[in-house]
């Protein structure tokens, strides 16, 4: 991957419950209500509200690439802080490996089951879709 970013700035994701994540980053994708917003360094200011879908943190110096399934919120972007503000979180990278292997494993199949697995397992086929997109990203195939 090409690495565009030419320095770093802050990212906190937070949730009613609390920080989930406090870190320098160097790029920062967010699914917002009307489509992906990338953020750089010295990006203008801006507010905008977010939707359901993948926030992905990249270039995190001494550290790996992070990935969070969102769901709904704001995003505050002022100088070189990012403050993102939301209701629900998913993230592999707070899971035990074996947990995140069983979700994307669970969402594999609400794909692929039809309506019966649907009504048993109560998962969104929209969010499901994001669980598989998450885990490719974040590297987890389950057996």
């Amino acid at each position: 991957m090409v690495r565009i970013s030419t320095g770093v700035f802050r990212c906190v994701l937070m949730t009613p419950g609390g920080k989930v994540l406090d870190c320098r980053t160097g790029s920062l994708l967010l699914p917002t209500h009307d489509g992906m917003l990338g953020v750089l360094r010295n990006h203008a200011p801006m507010l905008c509200r977010l939707g359901t879908g993948i926030m992905e943190v990249r270039d995190i110096p001494d550290g790996n690439d992070a990935f969070f399934l969102v769901e709904g919120g704001v995003a505050r972007i002022s100088l070189n802080l990012v403050t993102v503000l939301t209701y629900e979180v998913t993230s592999f990278n707070l899971m035990d490996p074996e947990v995140a292997n069983d979700l994307v494993s669970r969402a594999k199949s609400v794909l692929v089951g039809g309506d019966y697995i649907r009504q048993i397992d109560q998962m969104d086929v929209g969010k499901a879709r994001l669980l598989v997109r998450m885990g490719r990203l974040s590297g987890i195939t389950p057996a």
